[in-house]
């Protein structure tokens, strides 16, 4: 079942999941989402059971960046497989 991008964000949200960008500073974002100008990480807050979604370009930033938080004690963390790549291969609107 594919469910649009503001449902599944709604969705996220409402279950308490924090959805984490994975940009480096110099890449531009895609347009449709808002770069909030943050230290990275700190809109994860300090609750290590908290629930992250992480997504990147592919996957393979998102993959590093779960490893980091693992190693920081978070233990709900997963990787938005194949990324906005994917996202958009299967013709989700964004």
């Amino acid at each position: 079942m594919k469910y649009a991008p503001r449902l599944l964000l709604a969705l996220a949200l409402a279950a308490g999941i924090a959805l984490a960008l994975v940009y480096l500073p110099q890449e531009q974002l895609p347009e449709h989402l808002a770069a909030p100008q943050s230290e990275p990480g700190a809109a994860l807050g300090d609750d290590p059971r908290r629930p992250i979604a992480l997504v990147c370009r592919t996957d393979r930033r998102s993959a590093k960046a779960a490893a980091l938080l693992a190693q920081r004690g978070f233990t709900q963390v997963q990787v938005v497989q194949g990324g906005m790549t994917a996202w958009l291969d299967q013709g989700w609107s964004v």
